[in-house]
């Protein structure tokens, strides 16, 4: 593989079949990325091509059907082509109606009937992984929706998750749905053990299931029954398997970053430091645009005011802890001096007040700023939201301003 592939974020999809992906990459970022499509349907690549060609990304498309094990598996595509799975669905969920807001309609029994069944040869990413070797990155990023199968897929990872995989981004059950479907549960404790951490879960609407049409006017909510779920890797334990650590990082920390995780680089960058980032910047020759975006951040480490909120052990000491319950006055009670010695302690008040105020402005700062000219100004948004919130609880515990 050469040297300049290796930096750029490959990034592996695996199920769906619209040719879209979860990998929020914008922006100065696009070009960055090999965006990896499995798709063992062959009458749905030319789809994948057309739903990516507008990106500045390349794409490739393997027809490999991933499994846990490899081996010859049944693959049923049911009339709702949306549900289908190597996994049948479980006989109650078939025979329920639901009505689906994204469509209008209810789902009903007719909808989960099996009108095609196909034998598939699967292959485990590993070893799909190990064929293409000189000719195909691994994945940085690994997005799996592949209808139940998502954790023997990923149990069919473990080299590939110890040496190369940063992000994985899946769908979970919280319900059966598929035979033989693992909870949610489950793929979090395996997960865990492989050195991620849950970044985000997001539940999808619930849809009220049952085994009788229901009519208008006696729906409300349903039981919650599947969503998405984001695991980053530890960059403190998790990493000893690649074979670039340093790389790794920078690739986790614009990861992490786009995925709405500021503070989250802010560590890594920190852990990473200068001299290590600026080695892979000079690797990298300019090619890729996400080390620009770090190294800006980084300097942006270095030249912003650095002030902190107010400590909880600025406030309350262990004689408080029984009184904070007890006493709804307390804090009122207490000498606002010891708390500002505390905060202001080693510092100059005055300066760190001024620096307090130059971070209260409304206008994007900082990486808020960054953020916008890398095309993503939802994240500056929520950075900017955080910042004066902090900044303007921080003044009130200071005496600078009144609460409300």
């Amino acid at each position: 593989m050469s040297m300049v592939g290796d930096v750029r974020i490959c990034s592996h999809h695996v199920g769906g079949r619209s040719g879209t992906r979860n990998l929020p990459i914008v922006g100065g970022f696009e070009a960055d990325v090999v965006s990896v499509f499995y798709e063992p349907d062959t009458t749905a690549v030319d789809g994948i091509h057309r739903a990516t060609e507008h990106l500045a990304s390349e794409t490739r498309v393997l027809t490999d059907c991933l499994s846990g094990d490899g081996g010859v598996r049944p693959f049923y595509i049911f009339n709702d082509r949306y549900r289908s799975s190597i996994l049948p669905l479980i006989p109650d969920f078939a025979r329920r109606y639901a009505f689906d807001p994204q469509f209008g309609w209810d789902t009903d029994p007719e909808s989960t009937e099996v009108v095609e069944r196909h034998e598939f040869e699967t292959a485990t990413l590993d070893a799909v992984i190990e064929r293409e070797v000189g000719n195909l990155a691994p994945p940085d990023y690994l997005s799996i929706d592949t209808q139940g199968t998502e954790l023997e897929i990923l149990q069919g990872s473990l080299e590939t998750l110890t040496s190369n995989v940063l992000a994985v981004f899946v769908e979970v059950g919280f319900a059966p749905t598929y035979e033989g479907q693992p909870m949610f549960s489950a793929l979090e404790e395996f997960l865990r053990g492989q050195g991620f951490t849950l970044a985000s879960l997001e539940v999808f609407p619930a849809q009220a299931r049952t085994s009788e049409r229901v009519p208008i006017g006696f729906r409300g909510a349903g039981f919650i029954d599947s969503g998405e779920a984001l695991f980053l890797r530890d960059p403190r334990r998790g990493l000893s398997g690649m074979a670039n650590q340093d790389l790794a990082l920078a690739k986790l920390a614009v990861i992490a970053f786009m995925h709405g995780f500021p503070h989250e680089t802010y560590a890594i960058l920190d852990q990473l430091g200068d001299d290590r980032l600026a080695q892979l910047e000079v690797r990298a020759a300019g090619t890729v645009g996400y080390l620009a975006f770090l190294s800006e951040f980084r300097s942006i480490m270095r030249s912003q005011a650095q002030v902190y909120p107010m400590l909880y052990s600025h406030v309350l000491g262990p004689e408080h802890s029984a009184a904070r319950f007890s006493d709804p006055e307390l804090l009122s009670k207490l000498d606002p001096m010891q708390r500002l010695v505390r905060y202001y302690q080693g510092a100059a008040p005055a300066e760190l007040n001024q620096a307090l105020m130059s971070l209260g402005q409304p206008e994007f700062i900082g990486i808020e700023d960054l953020a916008t000219r890398y095309g993503m100004p939802e994240i500056a948004e929520e950075v900017r939201a955080a910042r004066l919130q902090q900044v303007e609880k921080t003044r009130i515990w200071l005496g600078l301003a009144g609460p409300g």
